[in-house]
């Protein structure tokens, strides 16, 4: 029983300690720890928080990196306040949309380096990612001009699947003329996309979908969320 309580007791400080440890790491164009979020990722730790300058643009396919194993979440957002955003349970609609709640200079926008990576992922995991939530964000899909997919969580393989991940209150969209193939990939463990506005997804000669899960355990949540897609001919 001691033996029991003590090794209790070790768990529970080393929990308190990763929460008093918890850093934010600012990411802007000019007087942030950070200029890009990619750096920003790869240095943040189990339940830090990173804060993207609200109304900035950032360019680049972003990688969720695999992390030490944690229940602690890394948050991914803007630096607005919560005050000006809506609130956990509503769903976030941009300016511009029927019934619009949020303007999108409070929204942090990221968006890929399209050329020779317009097929590639605005965001993705790598192999075993787990536990981030993005929030508050615009993910853009006008370096793709049309291709692939906007945000992939996992992958096509199961060895080392991605898991724990979340999207709230998230306005994701493709190429307002060419669309975009598919807005989130859902091949993973425990992912949930809840309180979002995924639109603008359409592709010519093809299907396409808002959301698309065709390799991962699940379970998923998907839960208040605006999700359009279409597919046409020409």
């Amino acid at each position: 029983m001691v033996l029991i309580r003590r090794v209790l007791l070790s768990l529970v400080a080393i929990g308190f300690a990763n929460v008093a440890n918890a850093a934010t790491l600012r990411v802007c164009a000019s007087g942030c720890q950070f200029s890009d979020v990619q750096q920003a990722v790869d240095a943040a730790a189990p339940g830090d928080t990173i804060l993207l300058r609200a109304g900035e643009t950032f360019v680049g396919n972003i990688i969720l990196r695999s992390k030490p194993a944690s229940s602690a979440w890394i948050t991914i957002r803007s630096d607005a306040s919560d005050g000006q955003l809506p609130a956990d349970g509503v769903r976030l609609i941009p300016a511009g949309k029927a019934g619009a709640n949020t303007s999108r200079s409070l929204l942090a926008r990221l968006v890929g380096s399209g050329g020779p990576l317009k097929s590639t992922p605005v965001v993705m995991t790598a192999p075993g990612a787990h536990h981030y939530r993005l929030m508050f964000l615009e993910i853009d899909g006008t370096g793709n001009i049309g291709y692939e997919t906007l945000i992939s969580l996992g992958d096509d393989t199961t060895r080392t699947p991605a898991s724990d991940i979340v999207v709230d209150r998230v306005y994701a969209h493709g190429h307002p003329e060419k669309g975009q193939k598919r807005g989130i990939a859902l091949n993973g463990i425990r992912i949930d996309v809840i309180n979002s506005y995924i639109s603008e997804i359409m592709a010519v000669n093809a299907d396409s979908q808002a959301l698309a899960g065709y390799n991962g355990a699940g379970p998923f949540r998907i839960i208040n969320n605006h999700l359009e897609a279409t597919g046409g001919r020409l």
